[in-house]
């Protein structure tokens, strides 16, 4: 069965609106059949963790978030995998007007058109201790991670191996992003794209502790930013040089 929301698309589960926790203790959560379809979807005032759980299979072409949607929510993703998910935005998650913390996650072979795992739309994304690998936004922003507005915070997490035709690890339209202590290796950006690592526009950032390693674009092999500033402390940048 499947659960229909005009606004938010297709669901295998009924929408969430109140305070949930999922215990996964290791079970996985999965799409079977050809039909399309979110796994998890929080809705407005719904707070819900989910833990120890894997997500995968999860379809949405014409909406965002494959596996997991949240919209003016709350939502904790603690020690979980999402992998194998596709959909319009955020192949993985999406969420708008909401708060997310995700730690101890792995996140790898996600695809859709942006945010190739995760895309976030003016809300507040906090990604610790993650692993954001092998994801793709084809032409769009964003191979790991994208986010249009809000706030930003990395730590401590491995963005690898990721592509879209610009920020193919990670990218960051009209935001606040602090990076630290975070590696970003492997990944490409378009042939004509920028930032194989890192792409922002008219945003904030801070990098501390830093690592862009092996990653290839066009322009900005490492790191391309349009607008806004850019502050560097510590960190290295060993990256295949651009034309």
């Amino acid at each position: 069965n499947k659960y229909d929301n005009y606004d938010l698309g297709y669901s295998a589960l009924p929408i969430i609106t109140s305070a949930v926790t999922i215990q996964g203790n290791g079970s996985t959560l999965q799409r079977t059949g050809n039909k399309d379809m979110r796994l998890i979807t929080v809705g407005e005032s719904g707070d819900v963790t989910l833990d120890s759980l894997t997500l995968t299979g999860g379809r949405n072409p014409y909406y965002s978030g494959g596996a997991v949607y949240a919209y003016q929510a709350r939502l904790t993703i603690t020690n979980c995998t999402l992998t194998g998910n596709s959909a319009a935005g955020g192949g993985a998650l999406a969420f708008t007007n909401s708060e997310v913390a995700v730690s101890g996650s792995t996140f790898t072979d996600n695809s859709s058109y942006y945010g190739g795992a995760i895309y976030h739309y003016y809300s507040t994304l906090t990604l610790a201790g993650a692993t954001v690998t092998g994801n793709d936004a084809g032409e769009g922003l964003g191979g790991g991670v994208f986010g249009r507005g809000g706030e930003m915070t990395v730590d401590g997490s491995t963005i690898g191996n990721n592509e879209a035709d610009t920020g193919g690890g990670l990218a960051a339209d009209y935001s606040e992003v602090t990076i630290h202590s975070t590696t970003l290796s492997g990944n490409e950006a378009g042939t004509r794209g920028s930032g194989g690592g890192l792409y922002f526009l008219d945003s904030q950032v801070m990098l501390d502790g830093v690592t862009l390693s092996g990653n290839a674009a066009f322009y900005g092999a490492g790191l391309a930013a349009l607008g806004g500033t850019v502050t560097l402390s510590g960190g290295e940048a060993r990256d295949k040089t651009s034309p």
